[in-house]
């Protein structure tokens, strides 16, 4: 924590895996820049080109492991940080987060849209651009293949995933004691809670 600013490099981690970056840490260890902040003296990272995102054949696939990197002796950040229990687990917890809040196709779709509603007309005038403007269509309204299979996808991938969304026990029934008065912390009052037993 004193070197590292831990917690930006655990986000940083996420959005990687996320997007399937196959140009960057996670990767080839490349594509990505550190920062050292003169005021705190911890290292920061920072995303750098970010052009091989969101692609089916990124890292090892739509269903790359959330925790990928966690056995590559050439990734020693994540080799040594995925091997400390609360650092997975924060990452982890990243990881939800941002299947939650952002990873899903109500907030990407309008922003695919809006996004290629800017600059479809400089894709169809391009003489020189790598694929036809019929593949960037595709991408954006087509069926398969899309931006937005690619992100139902890979989420639905990463919620499959035990790491990201563990079996959690059933609560099967609840004895309470009858109450004499409110309780407070004088006077706590003890619930017990019958579960399944079919989690790990």
């Amino acid at each position: 924590e004193d070197v590292f600013a831990m917690d930006r490099f655990l986000w940083f981690l996420a959005l990687e895996n996320l997007f399937l970056d196959a140009d960057g840490y996670l990767s080839k260890a490349g594509d990505y820049l550190l920062y050292l902040d003169p005021l705190s003296g911890r290292i920061h990272p920072v995303q750098h080109d970010g052009n091989e995102t969101l692609i089916t054949n990124g890292l090892g696939g739509i269903s790359t492991s959330p925790t990928y990197g966690d056995t590559l002796s050439a990734r020693p950040f994540t080799l040594k940080v995925f091997a400390i229990p609360h650092y997975r687990q924060r990452y982890l917890a990243h990881l939800r987060t941002l299947l939650a809040e952002s990873f899903h196709l109500g907030y990407f779709e309008p922003r695919i849209l809006a996004h290629a509603t800017l600059v479809e007309a400089q894709v169809a005038a391009d003489t020189g651009k790598q694929t036809s403007t019929a593949a960037f269509a595709a991408s954006v309204y087509g069926a398969s293949g899309t931006l937005r299979q690619f992100v139902a996808n890979r989420r639905t991938s990463l919620l499959g995933n035990s790491q990201v969304n563990p079996p959690h026990p059933q609560i099967l029934a609840l004895e309470t004691p009858t109450l004499q008065g409110v309780a407070t912390a004088a006077r706590p009052v003890a619930i017990r809670a019958i579960l399944s037993t079919n989690v790990p």
